[in-house]
């Protein structure tokens, strides 16, 4: 319920001073409606996604991906302050990030999902 409430209003706990200085110039959003065009040409749907993503201020701060031919729709998102769901449910994670730059730290071993097609 409490993440729902952030997606629906995620302004509402922004600092008056904050909301007043950002501009839809400080905000950009990548939608790629189709990644795995060849993918889905050759039928392969599993592999075909949605993309969404979300930056403001030149940083990365939220995304999306949709899976629209796995299961009923497989959804994957997170944002920065939220942490990272799948269908609905949280993915634990012990991901350490330093806040000054949000990079993981030195002893933090990360995990990367790709394509099948892109792998090797």
């Amino acid at each position: 319920e409490e993440q729902l409430q952030l997606l629906l209003h995620p302004f509402d706990n922004v600092p008056l001073q904050l909301k007043e200085s950002l501009t839809a110039a400080d905000v950009c959003l990548w939608i790629d409606p189709l990644d795995g065009t060849k993918e889905f040409v050759l039928g392969n749907l599993t592999n075909v996604s949605v993309l969404i993503g979300i930056a403001v201020c030149d940083r990365p701060v939220a995304g999306v991906i949709l899976q629209p031919f796995v299961g009923g729709g497989d959804v994957t998102y997170g944002a920065i302050g939220i942490g990272v769901f799948h269908n609905g449910d949280k993915i634990e994670s012990d991901l350490k990030v330093d806040d000054k730059d949000s990079r993981p730290s030195s002893d933090t071993t990360i995990k990367i999902a790709m394509s099948g097609k892109h792998i090797g």
